[in-house]
C-alpha cells in the first residue's frame, strides 16, 4: 500500500513538473515590430486591436511609421498575415461619373447615344428622356479623399476610396456626396443631393443614386464606373 502511495505521489509530482515547464512556454507572450513601407500606422491600429487577445498590447510610433505588438504566437501569426496582405503600394483608380436628369415622356423615342444609360436604368426606372448634366473622368488613389466641382461649378462631388482587397477586386466608396451649388445675392448656397457608401466591382458601372430633382417630374441619376489601374 505504501509503495502505491509513493508511486502516486511521484507520478503527480512529475505531471506537475511537466505542466510547470511546458505550459508557460506554450502561452508565452512574444513581441514583434512592424515597420510599414506603404501604409500609415493609423490604418492598421483598429484592425490589429481586433485581433489581440486579452493579454495583447500595441504601441505606435508615427515618426518611424512602426507598430510594436505583444501577444501570443497564434495572434502574432494573424497580424503577420494582415500586414503582409495590406502593407502594399496604393492603387490608382479611374472613376467615371455621369450625371443625368431623367424623366418619362409619352411616345418619346430614345436617342442612340443614351442606349447604354437606358439599359442600366431599365428594370428599375421607366425613363425614356435623358438630359446629360456632365461626365467626369477622375484618377483617384486608394485610401484617399477626392473632391472637385463640375458642370460649370453648379455641382460638387467628394468621396473617399477605402482599401481595395486584392482577391475581391472591389472598389469601396465611403462618404460619396453630391452637392448642388447655387449663387445669389446672399452668396454661395450648397444643397446636398445625396450621401452614400457603396462597393463597385472593378471594370463595371452602376447607378449609385437616383433622386427626385427639386419640385419637378425629373430624377437626377448618378452613374459611377471604376477601373483599377
Amino acid at each position: 500500500m505504501l509503495r502505491i502511495i509513493k508511486t502516486f505521489i511521484l507520478v503527480s509530482l512529475f505531471a506537475i513538473f511537466i505542466n510547470y515547464t511546458s505550459y508557460p512556454q506554450i502561452q508565452q507572450v512574444i513581441s514583434k515590430s512592424y515597420k510599414l513601407k506603404y501604409r500609415h500606422t493609423e490604418d492598421f491600429i483598429p484592425l490589429i486591436k481586433a485581433l489581440l487577445s486579452k493579454k495583447g498590447s500595441i504601441q505606435e510610433s508615427k515618426e518611424m511609421n512602426m507598430i510594436i505588438v505583444k501577444d501570443f504566437p497564434a495572434n502574432i501569426t494573424q497580424i503577420d498575415s494582415l500586414i503582409l496582405k495590406n502593407d502594399r503600394s496604393l492603387k490608382q483608380v479611374i472613376v467615371t461619373v455621369q450625371i443625368f436628369l431623367c424623366s418619362k415622356v409619352n411616345n418619346n423615342p430614345i436617342p442612340p447615344e443614351f442606349s447604354d444609360i437606358r439599359k442600366l436604368t431599365e428594370g428599375f426606372y421607366d425613363f425614356n428622356t435623358f438630359e446629360k448634366i456632365d461626365r467626369c473622368l477622375i484618377t483617384s488613389q486608394e485610401n484617399s479623399t477626392t473632391s472637385f466641382v463640375f458642370a460649370g461649378e453648379k455641382y460638387s462631388l467628394s468621396f473617399t476610396l477605402d482599401y481595395i482587397e486584392e482577391d475581391e477586386k472591389v472598389v469601396k466608396f465611403r462618404n460619396f456626396i453630391l452637392t448642388e451649388i447655387d449663387k445669389d445675392i446672399m452668396g454661395r448656397i450648397e444643397r446636398k443631393i445625396f450621401e452614400t457608401s457603396s462597393k463597385i466591382p472593378d471594370g463595371t458601372q452602376t447607378i449609385l443614386s437616383a433622386s427626385k430633382y427639386k419640385n419637378t417630374d425629373k430624377t437626377i441619376v448618378v452613374i459611377v464606373g471604376v477601373k483599377i489601374s
